[in-house]
């Protein structure tokens, strides 16, 4: 008691806090000759209220929500929590940098990581045993590396510039129905994120009218009817709609190494979803709708009515005569539709074809 400064020396100093009241004597200053002096805050009690570290670049402030400031430590490099959900760890101003990691390899002990809720920001503030990380109005980037995992929440807080990427394992990323930006990703709930980086992953889509725009090789973007809920993507091999209708934009360049699908897998199909492919004048565009290999140009789709060409000549081929599906050549000359008799097609077609001055109906009943 009645201690108004600590000053830690030219070591490691661990600075340990078990009480929720303030320190308001004076000062904590953990010194600078530690590479990585440590708050410990482990054995703050869980059940008093919920408890924010700020880094600053130069201090850590540790401020409870109803208490307010409860200590302010000079020096300090790593934070130490304890997987509790009432705590979080908030970035400092400015653009940042953070690694979910073991980034002590086979160290042991109470401040070591083991790469569960453990990393570090800019590579010069460690932690440790925290599950809730939150950035600032600037952009923050964080990592998922090789020795990490993470089960707790990751908030961005800007409304642009964030990103989140996950390095390891096939994941499923499922964007939030009611609040942009937001979503799921195994067990990490995510907000305020604008770009989303997977390993071969699956996305899946708000449920809404969604509008997907692929322009790489698994690489594009989603957004509803404008920019507003925009989310770009990488490494995306899946990309899935909900329940609403889904529009996707194969364009030039663009490429999906695995499937297109209208519907997200479980998922009750409850409109019309439609594929466009962007071709360039006297491209050839091979489509294949129906049957067990559905595809266009290598890119494999399931579970959609509409399907729509560019300026190349798109031949649409039907496999399967009792489809109901609307095929658009658009601006090619030489669009061809065709039922491939080949793959189980056994006559009874029906065929509307409407053109540009008038309708006509034809039915197949050949064999």
């Amino acid at each position: 008691t009645s201690i108004e400064s600590l000053n830690g020396g030219s070591g490691v100093d661990w600075l340990t806090f078990t009480s929720a009241t303030p320190f308001a004597n004076g000062s904590i200053d953990a010194g600078a000759g530690g590479a990585f002096d440590v708050v410990n805050i482990a054995a703050l009690p869980n059940g008093s209220g919920t408890y924010r570290a700020v880094y600053s670049g130069t201090q850590v402030l540790v401020s409870e929500a109803s208490a307010g400031t409860l200590y302010s430590v000079q020096g300090a490099e790593q934070v130490t929590g304890d997987n509790a959900s009432n705590l979080t760890l908030v970035s400092s101003a400015g653009q940042n940098n953070w690694q979910i990691e073991d980034f002590d390899g086979a160290a042991t002990g109470t401040n070591a990581a083991d790469g569960v809720n453990d990393g570090d920001i800019n590579d010069t503030f460690r932690f440790v045993d925290v599950v809730n990380l939150e950035g600032n109005a600037q952009d923050d980037n964080f990592v998922i590396e090789s020795t990490g995992s993470f089960s707790g929440d990751i908030d961005g807080i800007g409304t642009s510039g964030n990103s989140l990427q996950w390095l390891v394992g096939s994941n499923t990323w499922t964007l939030d129905d009611d609040a942009a930006h937001a979503g799921v990703v195994g067990s990490v709930n995510f907000s305020n994120i604008q770009t989303l980086t997977g390993n071969s992953d699956t996305l899946v889509g708000r449920a809404q009218v969604n509008n997907w725009f692929i322009d790489g090789a698994d690489d594009g973007y989603v957004q509803g009817a404008s920019s507003a809920d925009r989310i770009d993507f990488v490494d995306m091999a899946n990309v899935h709609g909900n329940t609403l209708a889904d529009h996707f934009t194969v364009q030039s360049g663009g490429s999906v190494s695995n499937v297109i699908r209208g519907t997200r897998t479980g998922g009750t199909d409850n409109s019309t979803d439609s594929l466009t492919y962007v071709s360039n004048t006297g491209d050839a565009v091979a489509w294949v709708i129906g049957g067990a290999f559905e595809n266009v140009m290598g890119n494999n789709f399931t579970q959609i009515e509409v399907f729509n060409g560019g300026d190349g000549d798109d031949t649409f081929a039907i496999r399967d005569a009792a489809l109901d599906v609307t095929v658009n050549g658009n601006n090619g000359s030489g669009d061809t539709l065709q039922l491939d008799s080949g793959n189980g097609y056994s006559g009874g077609a029906i065929w509307t074809i409407d053109g540009d001055a008038e309708q006509q109906v034809v039915s197949d009943s050949s064999s």
